[in-house]
């Protein structure tokens, strides 16, 4: 039985409506959509048009729905001038007091073809709900008006299967794959109202495989609904009249059949790379983690059952790029971070165990692949030579940083010519500042040679800025690790690309694209926060909140720690390496734990002395001391074998003690400042260095702090 409805939103509308007149000047529809005898959904849109933008975000009235929803879809237009984003965002509410999260929209890169103009937002999947809101706001820019033309919300309720919907499923090449039916695809809304096929089925032959996630709801309660509303996303709000994927996998390890037309049909996964590949896409969100295990078995069985005659670490050219993998993520093709940062490094390890090879070690240097690529074999036109070079491995380091950081990438490369490499300028050890590049360096290549180059993708084939020699002579047949690094200078949201170039000619071998995020550094002066319970200190031109300020005035302030030097961010703590909302200050680190609320240890200060003194256990200072009777004058701390004695215990039984300071990690030495250049007696503690000044007679607590960012580079 077909499912029809009209939908009347009188009072709430005009009411939203009035609303909004007031607040934009522009108006709010409600817009019945009856879809071609849908037997299991039911649908409802929102329109808003003519929205002025500026940096303070617009909050949308609420809106509310005749029926509970599963799925949000999205479409919006705006104008923007140069260098401004768009933020949108989107909350959800069962009864319309108790909100969900705010969630972000983002442009959606999958799509059929180029014709397709419109912005469609990603797909939002969450618990059944009656309300929605949404914010609409800018960034950057230099005050250049802003407009969101149109923005278009559509409710969708896939929660229900058809009454005659059988959960079978069949065994196609060794492998159990749930057909379409077994998930209640609605086979109506392949046609249009003339009964005319929307998009009839093209073919190729199979030369990629490309991974996708959906970034819907992790963990997935109810794949089948989701299948469903991705469905009736793609079919109907895209107007493809199908679901782009050819097959996805959801979070137990069920296979499902996504695109009608069987094998070799082109779907519309990955604009412009449709033809030829198959799209596999798993339900979830792999932003920070990794599938689970019956996922990647799967995938693995789906890849040998539907693509085995590809060579799974092989790669060549695809449609119009080089050195595309056989097994490729999304992002391989597109600029996007498809199939999600906590899955994509896992791909590699897919292609080997599909080759029967031994799985990444982690080390290029010693992984017997790396040295010995598989796919490296080429022909060589000029035997005794050929000067060829293949990217073995490619491993990068932390891809998410901030303004002078460092972007490293750690290569294995191998010699398959058959006539020597040999080194050039730079050295592998040359860090570049972003903008200043080979050429202005003056870095001049030996025709003929070979460098690795690391940079935006955009110029990977044609002029990588950034490139470093191989730091020795590599004769045919051997490899070399090496690892490069450029220090970010541009706050951007870009796709970087090593390859291996030859001067003179062309690029030899490429890496996939990695996403990378640069944002504008903590350390950067801001101006003071309206925030209730910040205070902003004028000196430096950074703000404190609330909780970190509270730590501060009650546990010595500015005699103890200093200005803030930063503004609050997250970061990876080297002890634990897990991440933290910190704040460093001239001596000290802020960590905030908020799993401690309501303990004294809500916020904790950073192990800097310990940072500040690795590799020094060689010294004398260092090393541990005999045991001896504490007095009131010396105390011996067994935990590391050091003692405290003399005005440093007196200082540090009086400013704190252990929760501040930590325990000595040496004997009293002296050592030169890198602060002023003078000699201080000092002593080093887990948190900080205490300095005796005897031109004050007074203990002084080292300046770790801004010492720490100014060897991070963040700080001149």
């Amino acid at each position: 039985m077909g499912f029809e409805r009209q939908f009347t939103r009188r009072a709430v509308l005009q009411a939203g409506s009035r609303m909004l007149i007031l607040v934009t000047g522009s108006t709010l529809y409600a817009v019945p959509r009856a879809v071609n005898a849908e037997p299991i959904a039911s649908r409802f849109t929102w329109e808003q048009r003519a929205i002025a933008l500026d940096t303070t975000p617009y909050l949308s009235p609420i809106l509310q729905s005749d029926f509970p929803f599963n799925a949000l879809e999205s479409q919006w237009n705006a104008t923007l001038p140069s260098a401004v984003a768009l933020d949108l965002a989107v909350r959800t509410s069962v009864d319309g007091v108790a909100w969900g999260d705010w969630q972000h929209l983002h442009a959606d890169s999958h799509a059929r073809d180029l014709r397709e103009a419109a912005t469609f937002g990603n797909l939002i999947i969450g618990s059944p709900a009656r309300f929605v809101q949404y914010s609409a706001a800018v960034q950057g820019g230099t005050g250049a008006v802003s407009s969101l033309d149109l923005i278009r919300l559509t409710a969708v309720n896939t929660l229900t299967a058809s009454d005659d919907a059988i959960f079978r499923a069949q065994s196609v090449n060794g492998i159990t794959i749930v057909p379409r039916a077994g998930w209640s695809a609605n086979e109506k809304l392949r046609f249009d109202k003339d009964n005319k096929e929307i998009w009839p089925p093209e073919y190729r032959a199979i030369k990629k495989v490309i991974v996708h996630h959906t970034v819907t709801r992790d963990p997935e309660t109810d794949p089948r609904a989701t299948l469903r509303a991705i469905y009736q996303y793609h079919a109907v709000s895209r107007g493809w009249g199908d679901i782009g994927y050819n097959f996805l996998i959801d979070q137990q390890g069920t296979i499902y059949e996504g695109r009608f037309g069987g094998d070799r049909v082109v779907g519309g996964h990955a604009l412009q790379y449709n033809w030829g590949s198959i799209g596999i896409a798993i339900l979830g969100n792999y932003t920070d983690h990794t599938v689970p295990d019956a996922v990647r078995s799967s995938l693995v069985a789906l890849i040998r059952a539907k693509a085995n005659d590809l060579d799974p670490i092989g790669k060549g050219f695809f449609i119009d790029r080089d050195n595309v993998m056989n097994i490729s993520g999304h992002r391989g093709v597109l600029n996007t971070s498809c199939p999600g940062d906590g899955f994509y490094p896992h791909l590699d390890n897919i292609r080997r165990e599909l080759k029967g090879l031994p799985l990444w070690t982690g080390d290029p240097a010693a992984d017997p692949v790396a040295a010995n690529p598989p796919d490296a074999v080429k022909v060589t036109t000029t035997p005794g030579n050929q000067i060829d070079a293949t990217l073995s491995a490619v491993t990068w380091g932390d891809t998410s940083v901030y303004t002078r950081d460092l972007l490293t990438a750690r290569v294995t490369l191998k010699n398959t010519g058959s006539a020597p490499i040999t080194a050039q300028d730079p050295p592998p050890s040359f860090v570049y500042t972003e903008g200043d590049t080979y050429a202005k360096r003056g870095f001049a290549g030996t025709k003929g040679g070979v460098r690795v180059t690391m940079g935006p993708e955009l110029l990977a084939s044609s002029d990588p800025p950034y490139r470093w020699g191989i730091g020795r002579t590599l004769q045919p047949g051997e490899s070399v690790t090496i690892t490069v690094a450029i220090r970010a200078a541009v706050v951007q949201r870009s796709r970087f690309v090593v390859s291996v170039v030859q001067d003179g000619g062309g690029p030899l071998d490429s890496d996939d694209a990695q996403q990378v995020s640069v944002q504008v550094n903590p350390s950067d002066p801001v101006s003071a926060s309206t925030e209730t319970g910040v205070k902003f200190f004028s000196e430096t031109k950074h703000n404190v909140g609330p909780n970190f300020l509270a730590y501060w005035d009650a546990n010595g302030g500015l005699a103890q720690f200093g200005y803030p030097i930063t503004e609050a961010f997250n970061d990876t703590n080297p002890d634990d390496k897990k991440t933290y909302n910190v704040q460093y200050f001239e001596r000290a680190r802020f960590e905030a734990h908020p799993e401690k609320a309501g303990t004294p240890y809500a916020v904790e200060l950073g192990r800097l002395g310990v940072l500040s003194v690795q590799g020094r256990d060689g010294e004398k200072a260092f090393a541990k001391v005999p045991h001896v009777d504490d007095t009131a004058a010396l105390r011996f701390f067994p935990e590391v074998g050091h003692t405290l004695s003399g005005t440093f215990k007196t200082y540090w039984d009086a400013h704190g003690g252990l929760p501040i300071y930590g325990l000595p990690l040496c004997e009293p030495f002296d050592e030169k400042s890198a602060t002023d250049g003078k000699t201080y007696q000092v002593q080093y503690f887990e948190r900080n260095r205490f300095e005796y000044h005897p031109e004050t007679k007074e203990v002084l607590l080292g300046l770790l702090g801004s010492e720490t960012l100014r060897q991070r580079g963040w700080l001149t």
